[in-house]
């Protein structure tokens, strides 16, 4: 019988292995029925707002996210109730009274448990994020439709932060070579949360260019009326808007990353879409405060301001300036200003006034605006507090092309990474905000690798734990089989989880990564001592 116990354990073995997978297959089925049509990965996934079609062609790629998702589950499930019943016909007594090894018997666990783990792996470093990058080529094939509803909301077609759109009409619409043709359309423009025009447009025309997972949008608008709050004016003509970025249907994750981009991100943070954008931020900032810079040395040391564009000439002059960091200007008093048109001369003086700079766009909108104030003048030495009665704006002025030129030119990172003594000014506080994005980038990858891990190989110590608690609770209750998977399981994410919100939180980096692994390595141990001392006795 000695010469037989070989066969006999392959036997055992191919039939245990056999009762897992189908039962592995079947509560994988169902569970992944269970969470993708009830919503559970789109909610995770973050989507925007979907035609009918799109949420059906959506269910295509959500389906496979949650039969990954649900693979660990589904493993020890089924070897929990393969085992338990195993134990419960008494098998594990008849193959110790022929003399084999119960622990052999737990090869096809480990099998299955190794499977697992590749397969989680596999799924959540690449065939996840493959399927989520491709949902934004999918739910935003048909951008007229997106751009339609949009439209008709109460927020309007947001194009970057200065300009909505708005429709309550018809209008048509053609998409031939990534262009969109609208008709009808009311517009707000934006300037530091205020707004600064509002009219309509007899047409719109909207050029589209995709960017890894963002859409960049630049329109040109014709046949426009228009009401210029800055100016009090009623005017009309054409506008050509720079692209603006897009936000997509599916919002980018850092989680949804493939393993490869997202090691590149911890390395290399600067590409992400918010470093990106806080980035952009500080050069806003650092480009205001040269033009300021430039432009108080000007009035300083000539004496005056000269501004040309075409056939308009300004030239401004005042006694005495100030900086105003929180509108983005020069406060200036005594002015005199001068406007040339051609042959037509006409001058200004105010007691007070102000030349703005835009507090968005400088890049895009190169303008600047001088508002006279009617107040009496304070005493030397002393600003007012008071903004006094507007008179009239001049405007919109052209910053000078040397002062817009060196603007364009500065190096974000250079200003990011230049050493300077501490200060509460506007671009101080804007490089502290882009370490602490770029710091908060590199945590968030950080702390997402490592779950990653974790999630993975405690798919190999989570089977082997279910097998034998389901030979220690010898029983085919589905129930026993249910909690005896999903008790472990919950402890072991919920670890994983908030190890990884400590990690990425900033307050507990490398608490949050030991509390991350403390789960699967109490679970390894855990097997480790069932296995060795209460299976074998």
């Amino acid at each position: 019988m000695r010469e037989n116990l070989p066969d006999m354990v392959w036997i055992l073995q191919r039939y245990i292995f056999r009762e897992l997978g189908r039962t592995f297959l079947l509560c994988a089925a169902g569970l992944t029925l269970l969470l993708g049509l009830s919503g559970g990965v789109v909610n995770m996934i973050k989507v925007g707002e979907l035609e009918a079609g799109q949420a059906a062609s959506l269910m295509l790629v959500v389906l496979p996210i949650a039969f990954a998702l649900t693979l660990p589950i589904a493993a020890m499930y089924s070897a929990a109730a393969t085992y338990g019943r195993f134990s419960a016909a008494n098998e594990f007594m008849a193959c110790r009274s022929s003399g084999i090894n119960i622990l052999v018997l737990f090869a096809p666990a480990v099998v299955l448990s190794l499977l697992t783990g590749v397969l989680s792996f596999a799924s959540i470093n690449f065939m996840i994020p493959g399927l989520v990058g491709n949902l934004n080529r999918l739910v935003g094939a048909d951008m007229a439709s997106l751009i339609q509803q949009r439209l008709q909301r109460p927020r309007g077609l947001a194009l970057g932060g200065r300009w909505r759109l708005y429709a309550d009409r018809s209008w048509s619409i053609s998409q031939q070579h990534n262009h969109i043709h609208l008709q009808h359309i009311a517009f707000l423009e934006l300037d530091g949360g205020q707004w600064s025009r509002v009219g309509t447009a007899r047409e719109v025309d909207l050029v589209l260019e995709q960017r890894d997972d963002e859409l960049a949008v630049g329109a040109a608008m014709r046949g426009m009326s228009y009401y210029d709050r800055r100016t009090n004016t009623i005017s009309e003509g054409s506008f050509e808007l720079p692209q603006n970025v897009f936000p997509s249907q599916i919002f980018s994750q850092i989680r949804f990353l493939n393993l490869f981009e997202l090691l590149e991100l911890w390395r290399k943070p600067y590409g992400w879409r918010e470093v990106r954008t806080s980035l952009a931020d500080l050069r806003d900032v650092a480009a205001r405060k040269h033009v300021l810079d430039a432009l108080w040395n000007d009035l300083r040391t000539q004496g005056s301001l000269v501004l040309e564009d075409g056939g308009v000439r300004y030239v401004v002059r005042a006694g005495r300036m100030a900086v105003l960091p929180e509108q983005g200007g020069l406060e200036l008093w005594e002015v005199r200003a001068q406007e040339t048109r051609g042959e037509s001369v006409k001058s200004y003086e105010a007691t007070r006034a102000v030349l703005e700079l835009p507090r968005q766009g400088l890049r895009e909108d190169g303008s600047l605006w001088l508002k006279l104030y009617d107040e009496p003048s304070p005493p030397a030495g002393q600003g007012s507090s008071r903004s006094g009665l507007l008179r009239t704006t001049l405007g919109p002025l052209p910053i000078p092309a040397q002062i817009q030129a060196q603007a364009d030119n500065i190096d974000a990172l250079e200003i990011a990474h230049a050493e300077q003594a501490g200060s509460d000014d506007e671009l101080s506080k804007a490089r502290a905000m882009f370490h602490q994005t770029v710091g908060q980038t590199i945590l968030k990858a950080r702390g997402v690798f490592h779950e990653r891990m974790a999630f993975s190989i405690s798919a190999l110590v989570l089977v082997v734990l279910a097998a034998a608690l389901g030979i220690i609770r010898s029983n085919a209750h589905a129930m026993t089989a249910f909690g005896i998977s999903f008790v472990p399981s919950a402890f072991v994410l919920v670890t994983i989880v908030a190890g990884r919100q400590l990690a990425t939180g900033g307050s507990m980096p490398y608490g949050g990564l030991v509390m991350l692994w403390s789960g699967v390595a109490i679970v390894a141990g855990l097997n480790l001592w069932i296995l060795t001392r209460v299976v074998r006795r």
